[in-house]
């Protein structure tokens, strides 16, 4: 089976650590999100006992940076941070903001934990401060991902496409497009009705709620070479896949 996503150089990350980073993005001018900002959702406004007043440095939020998945140069930077604990906040924050400007691999992953003990819903079990509650699954709230300026690879699981804003900056950049678990029952959700996707070869779309392909949205994507609708609701093949040329692999499995 070929692999729609790298198998080394992903960077994984929990949508809500990305909404948090891009909160800081913003407030430091770096990038124009226009997010609302959840209560004490910016660090670089809170102080420590521990660290004499000084807003806390970035490696100093265990429950952003030692769960997120880096590759080399970032687990090289963390490993060293112990020698750069008085350096700015701001420092730390645009160092990332380089760093997710290179990055060319992108996982993505909603974690949501359910709270018996207190009847609440969380954004996962390492939540930070101010962004415990889980994303809306309804577009009200939708983060960019221009800050990924050499994006490739895409892959979003447990998350709703309306989560992510500037679709359109993506059909000319993607190669590879995998959503699981979105809770798409119409391709055009994602795939749009207007700009072809130029540059993607790989498009998956398994696990999701699809009855059929419809032609408008097919005729975007002709540039695909693989195509995975694995277990959705397709009761037949859906004709508007005759119209994928370019196509060599196709997964139908585990359909109606």
């Amino acid at each position: 089976n070929t692999p729609y996503m790298p198998l080394r150089s992903s960077l994984t990350l929990d949508i809500h650590y990305l909404y948090f980073l891009l909160v800081q993005f913003e407030y430091l001018g770096l990038e124009d999100t226009h997010l609302p900002v959840p209560e004490h959702g910016l660090v670089e406004t809170e102080t420590t006992m521990d660290n004499g007043g000084k807003a806390p440095s970035i490696s100093s939020v265990g429950s952003v940076m030692s769960t997120l998945s880096l590759s080399t140069g970032w687990q090289f930077w963390s490993s060293n941070q112990h020698s750069k604990q008085d350096r700015p906040l701001h420092e730390d924050i645009v160092y990332i903001h380089r760093y997710l400007s290179k990055v060319t691999a992108l996982k993505l992953h909603m974690n949501i934990l359910i709270d018996t003990q207190h009847g609440v819903t969380k954004s996962g079990q390492r939540t930070i401060r101010g962004y415990e509650t889980p994303l809306p699954q309804d577009g009200s709230v939708a983060l960019s991902l221009k800050c990924f300026k050499n994006l490739k690879f895409l892959e979003l699981s447990n998350i709703s496409p309306s989560c992510i804003d500037n679709w359109p900056d993506l059909h000319t950049s993607l190669t590879s497009l995998v959503i699981k678990s979105g809770n798409i029952d119409n391709a055009v959700d994602i795939i749009g009705t207007e700009t072809p996707w130029s540059e993607l070869k790989m498009l998956s779309l398994q696990d999701n709620s699809l009855t059929t392909m419809e032609d408008e949205p097919a005729h975007l994507i002709r540039s695909i070479t693989h195509l995975n609708l694995s277990s959705n609701l397709l009761i037949d093949i859906p004709a508007a896949l005759a119209s994928l040329y370019n196509l060599s692999c196709l997964n139908l499995s585990y359909n109606m």
